[in-house]
């Protein structure tokens, strides 16, 4: 089995299985959910970029940064609610945006793919899976040339 994050305990005692996300609340009494990055957030975000520099459009490239965090569902995300999320960012106090910083790195520094296996004598074993060129290499064709006629 491959494992490829291993989450920090120190998020994880704020995980709320319910909204199924890590939900903080500051001593100044504001909250911020925070919700683990998704395929499909990611990928309307890419799509966006993509869209706005084809377009010469500005966009808030600071909240690019937040955004995978901030926002909980690709589903029902368009412009109009990305606008939103991004407007609502403006409201954010140091602490939640420090608090998201401090996320991010600790999300950056967890993604260490390991293979989890069973010996022969039933004990857990973990060997580090590291790719050349990260694991999105393993789905690289070696020879390239090779696909062109």
């Amino acid at each position: 089995m491959v494992d490829y994050i291993t989450f920090d305990d120190r998020l994880m005692k704020y995980y709320d299985s319910e909204k199924r996300c890590i939900s903080l609340k500051f001593k100044t009494g504001k909250s911020l959910n925070v919700h683990l990055p998704s395929v499909g957030v990611t990928n309307w975000l890419k799509n966006y970029i993509n869209r706005k520099q084809r377009q010469q459009e500005s966009f808030d490239q600071d909240f690019l940064n937040f955004a995978p965090f901030a926002i909980p569902d690709w589903r029902g995300l368009n412009d109009a609610s990305y606008e939103r999320f991004v407007y609502e960012s403006q409201n954010w106090s140091n602490a939640e945006i420090s608090m998201l910083t401090e996320i991010r790195k600790i999300f950056a520094d967890t993604i260490n793919p390991v293979i989890k296996y069973r010996d022969e004598q039933g004990g857990e074993r973990i060997i580090p899976l590291n790719f050349q060129g990260g694991i999105k290499s393993i789905l690289l064709i070696s020879d390239p040339f090779s696909q062109l006629t």
